[in-house]
């Protein structure tokens, strides 16, 4: 049911990113700039271009790409290149919009959407996607993750990409999940870690080792988690009214595989579902 043809998408990407993780500052500051400032949520492509983001934003040629890669990454924007426009998705204007949520990623709730939006876009954010699908081991390493990455796309698309594509993928995933350590800042631009970090999803154990426990998750909003089980519903086929425990945290698509949750937290979360919706789900 969830064999290796099912879940690789017929197009996708690595290294968009242009090896930088996701910082913080880049997605609030467009949004604020553009949303805020000049009042568009849809507007000229060329705003979000190279020569723009190098100027106004103080990027590098790399990561002005990256950022572009991120903000379409994490559902913030959708360009359309024949019209030579972009436009910020309902998402965008909910969280950093005019009256959002959360228009300086103050929250740990954006975050959790944040991170999940980048793992259901398989087409751009590959590693992403198949790990918190897909990839159930605990205790690895960076290596480990590229043999089974490589095993996984070769037995589909061979000649889809190199071991070294992989392994930027690999890092910069890694990265996003891990801040920094003291001993490997060396600019200013360094010491803004990925917002992803703040979710302690993956720990750096000794050495090389990484590890990523299942446990309780703190701030997964109760509409977080019941998107995921629809999702889970409509990429699995499940028309049924009911769903087991074990398909909730263990299936590609699940909320325990999604935000690593351990089997106590999956059941304390449904019982809290549960209240709140006065027993209807």
């Amino acid at each position: 049911k969830y064999g290796i043809m099912n879940f690789i998408p017929s197009k996708f990407s690595l290294n968009g990113h242009q090896t930088f993780p996701m910082r913080y500052g880049w997605l609030e500051k467009i949004c604020i700039n553009l949303i805020d400032r000049y009042q568009l949520d849809t507007f000229d492509i060329d705003l979000i271009g190279h020569e723009e983001l190098i100027t106004n934003y103080g990027l590098g040629k790399n990561m002005a790409e990256s950022l572009r890669f991120w903000l379409k990454s994490c559902d913030i924007i959708e360009m359309n290149f024949s019209a030579k426009t972009a436009k910020f998705t309902p998402f965008a204007l909910s969280i950093f919009g005019n009256n959002g949520s959360d228009p300086y990623l103050e929250n740990i709730e954006t975050i959790w959407y944040l991170h999940w939006k980048i793992i259901q876009n398989n087409h751009l954010n590959f590693t992403w996607y198949w790990y918190f699908n897909h990839f159930t081991i605990s205790n690895f390493d960076r290596s480990h993750l590229v043999e089974e990455i490589l095993s996984t796309i070769g037995k589909v698309k061979a000649d889809i990409t190199s071991q070294q594509s992989v392994k930027r993928d690999v890092d910069c995933f890694v990265r996003s999940y891990i801040a920094p350590s003291p001993q490997s800042v060396y600019t200013a631009e360094d010491v803004l870690e990925c917002p992803l970090t703040e979710l302690n999803l993956i720990r750096k154990v000794y050495g090389n080792a990484l590890n990523a426990k299942r446990d309780f998750q703190d701030g997964i909003p109760d509409e977080l988690f019941l998107r995921s089980i629809d999702n889970l519903r409509n990429n699995s086929g499940i028309t049924a009214n009911t769903i087991t425990v074990e398909t909730l945290l263990n299936s590609p698509y699940s909320p325990g595989a999604n935000f690593l949750l351990s089997r106590e937290a999956l059941t304390e979360k449904l019982e809290n579902i549960s209240n709140i919706s006065e027993n209807s789900i």
